[in-house]
């Protein structure tokens, strides 16, 4: 009697959301025919990045301005092309409390006329510490189709952005290349100066 074949190695299922947690949101998300996440071209994928921190002022219905973008430019100077712009609310403080972070889909967003603000700067990405930077609800979703449609993808539900500086850190986004996806995870990484 021989003794039954132990296999060497371990195999895994995943089944997901490609929504959930901190994920990309491509053109084609909300653009017919705009690109899925496999034909965004890597090199979107790392430039520096600016945080424009409103935390201090957001609540669960704060809208972020366009005057809210300008105050950040006129501390911190112009935001150059090719950057990945983030929104620091400190809302994912509340993240480990789903009730609290999901709030009824009360939670700081993106104006449209901050959205059309930032997409003149010529932006990779816009990503924000929230859900979404709409408001979920209806069929209007102005931020999503105004990024969405000048080529610059979403990054949502970040963490952590109180530890990266306003300025002068690299960005490193790393979405899961699923051919065709309009949406995915991603693993998004800050590379700060010493």
């Amino acid at each position: 009697m021989t003794a039954p074949v132990r296999p060497r190695f371990r195999a895994q299922r995943v089944s997901l959301s490609t929504g959930l947690g901190t994920h990309i949101d491509a053109p084609a998300h909300c653009v017919p025919g705009g690109k899925t996440v496999d034909q965004i071209a890597f090199s979107r994928f790392f430039a520096p990045i600016v945080v424009i921190n409103v935390a201090d002022k957001a609540h669960d219905t704060y809208i972020i301005s366009a005057a809210d973008i300008l105050a950040f430019e006129k501390e911190h100077g112009p935001i150059g092309a090719y950057h990945h712009v983030f929104f620091h609310t400190g809302w994912s403080r509340h993240w480990t409390t789903p009730e609290h972070y999901q709030n009824e889909c009360h939670f700081p967003t993106l104006s449209p006329e901050a959205a059309r603000l930032i997409v003149a700067r010529q932006p990779y990405s816009v990503g924000i510490d929230t859900t979404s930077v709409d408001r979920p609800g209806g069929n209007q979703y102005p931020a999503h189709e105004i990024l969405l449609q000048n080529d610059c993808y979403i990054i949502e539900n970040l963490t952590s952005l109180d530890k990266v500086p306003a300025t002068g850190a690299m960005g490193l986004m790393l979405p899961l290349i699923l051919v065709g996806a309009v949406e995915g995870p991603a693993r998004v990484i800050a590379i700060c100066r010493s």
